[in-house]
This record gives structure tokens, sequence and C-alpha cells, in this order.
């Protein structure tokens, strides 16, 4: 809502939404036509770059995308956190003209690799109730931030549950007049 709010009342900074949009269009060409090359890396090096030549803001980097620069383990963590402490002590003002829509930027390609949308036509096509819940989740949290959202979909997943245990999915079996009865096949004579 806030988003929303700041975009309606004219908050928002041209030569941010500029380094936003452009970081997002970067990291996601160089995934797609260049795989091999760190993108993220590019990206925030490009902003720090083009933060030093020109009135955008800037903050510290926060590392929420370990997973889409391919870790594999929880050790990504603890290396991360050694690192982290290393350049705070030996480099302090490295990331201080980190631009915060090349933070921003970094944050939403990553997100969008945690959207399954072929998943979510696959529930929907399984069970339309879970489907709606998960998204009325996605849209609690996004409209109104993660405690109401999760509040939201807990309310609303309580029930559900209570009712598949209640009423389980149930069936009568049985022969159907206008189909033969099945059973083993003899050979062609």
């Amino acid at each position: 809502m806030g988003f929303a709010r700041g975009l309606a009342n004219g908050e928002a900074v041209p030569a941010a939404a500029a380094v936003g949009i452009a970081g997002i269009a970067l990291i996601l060409a160089l995934e797609r036509w260049l795989p091999k090359l760190p993108a993220v890396l590019i990206a925030v090096v490009l902003s720090i770059a083009a933060t030093e030549v020109s009135t955008v803001s800037t903050s510290a980097s926060r590392t929420a995308v370990a997973e889409r620069s391919g870790a594999k383990t929880q050790l990504t963590g603890v290396i991360g956190a050694a690192l982290i402490t290393l350049m705070i002590v030996f480099v302090p003002g490295l990331f201080r003209n980190q631009p915060q829509p090349a933070l921003a930027a970094v944050l939403i390609t990553a997100a969008l690799s945690l959207a399954d949308v072929p998943g979510v036509v696959r529930l929907w096509r399984q069970r339309k109730a879970e489907c709606l819940l998960s998204v009325a989740a996605f849209l609690g949290v996004v409209l109104l931030g993660v405690l109401p959202g999760i509040a939201i979909t807990v309310g609303m997943s309580i029930p559900y549950i209570f009712r598949r245990a209640w009423m389980p999915y149930r069936t009568v079996l049985g022969r159907v007049k206008a189909l033969p009865a099945a059973g083993p096949r003899r050979p062609a004579a």
C-alpha cells in the first residue's frame, strides 16, 4: 500500500527509478543472454559507478540473493558474514555509494525467481481451493504487509483444513450398467 500511495502522491524520484529499472533490465538481460557472467555483481558495480558520477541516494547492501547468485549450501551465509566483516574492517566505505534502487533491482530479480507460475497453474488444475489460498496469501502480503498477510492466510487456511479433515474425499465403487465388467482378457482365437 505504501508503494502505491507513494506513486500516487508523486514521491517517486526519477533518477532513482531509472537506476532501479535499469538494474532490473540489466540483471534479467545478463541472466538470459550471458548466464555465465555474475549479473548481480555487474549491476551492483555499475550502479556504484553511476552514483559516483551523478544526485541518486545510497544505502548499505544486504545479501538476500545468495541462491540467485548460485549458492548451494548454508556455508554461503558463514562466508558472506566473514567477507562482510573483513570489508567493514578493511574497506569501510566500499558500499557507501551503493544506490537503494540498484539494491531494489537485485532483490526484485531475486523475488522473480521465486515465482512459480507453472506451479500455480498446476495447483489450480489439481486443487482450486489451495490455489486460491496461495493467491490470497500473496495478495495479503503484497497489499497489507507480511504479518497481516500471514494472519489472513492462516485465518483462511484453518477452516479449509478442518473442512478437508471432517469431510474427506469419498467415492463409491460399483458397476455401471452401460459398461462391460472388467476381467481377464482372453486371447483371440
